[in-house]
């Protein structure tokens, strides 16, 4: 397949040696080489050598706090932010240094075209969907060179011939035409970004209106929901009109250190809906993203932002701590729910007013029974508010969302993990199965508030009607295997 690189990843795909340096803010030493790169966890690198003195080296080691980290050469100019050391050697008497820091984000603008109009932008994203499936716009690849040889013959000696290779093409894209703007997304070639990830690159176009950042964030979260996938951003590149690179930003993955980079991307997606039915085809997929990232930029009254990037970032954590995270997701939700004109209860038992003309009468009795005890006369002022698990289930009543045994007892067993309790074998099986059904129900709740008719039951994989509970007799026979399973272990 033929690429141009620049194109199709980011400009840290391979190790960058900084050179010919006009300009630094980091003058304590006599640098001898600079290389920028990624280390097996995507993290980015600072590793610098040279020359150094006594005094310097004593320079050096005051740098332990983070430092921001400027270079401007002939061609490039760079910003490195948040470095901090990881690795410090120095060799005495020949008085060279190797210091690497590890850079949370860097900027390079190309100073040739620094100052060019912006046409095109693309982000690009570790972590893509497993299903391939849903990319079915064709791409087409060619090269074509021009060789060009003069020999010092004659006038008429010059040869100049195109040569020109048979095309390639893939199905790699996704084209969304939305309501204000139009996006195209795009797996990365497997050539490209790290072998144990499916990349992603995000296309925005000027002639397509390209969003503001803070609109291009939301498009990706709530995409990265309907995949089922916690995308982690790594960078991103602009470019002018004949697609040279005017500026680029690259970024150490956004996660926990202690969290392995490579199982995530291994894992499977967790999508919400069904793309295509059984049967991929393009207006479909196309289709169906459209209308919930459409409803979802429309929604002005909910902002579920916060919810669904705690959902992402649940994706990506131990199961005893991802129902806890659901958890606290649905409390949010219920919360924004209940400040919105869509609810009636506001999550009151009673109207606050009617609540107070009740025990108006009552007030001035109660402080001073109660003078000793302030805490428990607060308690009796809110006695209007209903509790947590009520609220909640004021919420699901108003959203005219069914739920049951299967829903109920996963927003149970959340309190287990919550509270410190060890859960033996049976346990940890059932916590599986009601954390996917625990985020099936949180995907649901998303989804009806965007205005769609079906989900997928993530613990049976089926597509039921927004309205239709879980199964609770999947639920019992998987409680009944797993006790039948055990017990064979047993004996």
């Amino acid at each position: 397949m033929k690429y141009l690189s620049r194109i199709e990843w980011e400009f840290l795909q391979d190790e960058k040696e900084i050179s010919f340096i006009e300009e630094t803010n980091l003058n304590l030493f006599e640098v001898t080489k600079i290389y920028l790169k990624r280390n097996e966890k995507y993290e980015i690198l600072l590793d610098i050598t040279g020359k150094v003195n006594q005094h310097d080296s004593e320079e050096i080691k005051k740098l332990n706090q983070p430092v921001d980290i400027h270079f401007k050469t002939k061609f490039h100019t760079y910003d490195l932010f948040s470095c901090h050391i990881i690795k410090n050697n120095m060799t005495f008497p020949q008085n060279e240094y190797n210091v690497v820091f590890k850079v949370q984000n860097v900027e390079r603008f190309i100073n040739k075209y620094s100052d060019n109009e912006e046409y095109f932008i693309k982000e690009w994203y570790l972590n893509s969907t497993q299903d391939s499936l849903i990319f079915k716009r064709g791409t087409s690849f060619n090269i074509k060179k021009e060789f060009i040889k003069i020999r010092d013959i004659s006038k008429n000696s010059e040869l100049n011939i195109l040569d020109e290779s048979m095309p390639d093409s893939s199905l790699d894209s996704l084209f969304l035409e939305l309501n204000d703007y139009s996006i195209l997304l795009q797996e990365v070639p497997q050539k490209f970004g790290p072998d144990w990830s499916k990349n992603l690159g995000v296309e925005y176009q000027k002639e397509l209106n390209i969003p503001p950042k803070d609109i291009r964030e939301k498009i990706v979260e709530i995409i990265s929901f309907l995949m089922g996938r916690f995308l982690i951003k790594i960078g991103e590149t602009h470019y002018d009109k004949d697609w040279n690179i005017i500026n680029d930003s690259c970024q150490s993955p956004l996660i926990p250190i202690q969290i392995d980079l490579k199982q995530i991307c291994k894992k499977s997606d967790l999508s919400c809906i069904d793309f295509y039915e059984g049967f991929p085809l393009l207006n479909i997929v196309e289709e169906r993203i459209c209308y919930i990232v459409n409803n979802y930029l429309n929604e002005d009254e909910m902002d579920l932002s916060y919810v669904i990037h705690q959902l992402l970032l649940s994706m990506i954590v131990p199961v005893e701590a991802e129902i806890v995270m659901i958890g606290a997701c649905l409390d949010k939700l219920s919360e924004i729910w209940f400040k919105s004109s869509k609810s009636k209860s506001k999550g009151e038992l009673i109207e606050k007013k009617k609540f107070d003309e009740l025990i108006e009468e009552y007030v001035d009795g109660l402080k001073i029974s109660f003078k000793d005890y302030p805490k428990v006369f607060v308690k009796i002022e809110n006695a209007f508010q209903a509790s947590g698990k009520q609220r909640v289930d004021f919420f699901l009543e108003e959203l005219e969302l069914e739920t049951g045994d299967v829903e109920k007892d996963a927003r149970f067993y959340r309190n287990k993990p919550a509270h410190g309790h060890l859960l033996d074998n049976e346990g940890l099986f059932k916590l599986m199965y009601l954390t996917d059904a625990y985020r099936t129900l949180l995907n649901r709740i998303i989804l009806k508030i965007l205005n769609y008719d079906v989900y997928i039951d993530l613990t049976s994989g089926n597509i039921l009607s927004i309205d239709e509970k879980l199964s609770e007799e999947n639920y019992e026979n998987y409680v009944k295997m797993i006790k039948e399973h055990l017990n064979n272990d047993s004996t």
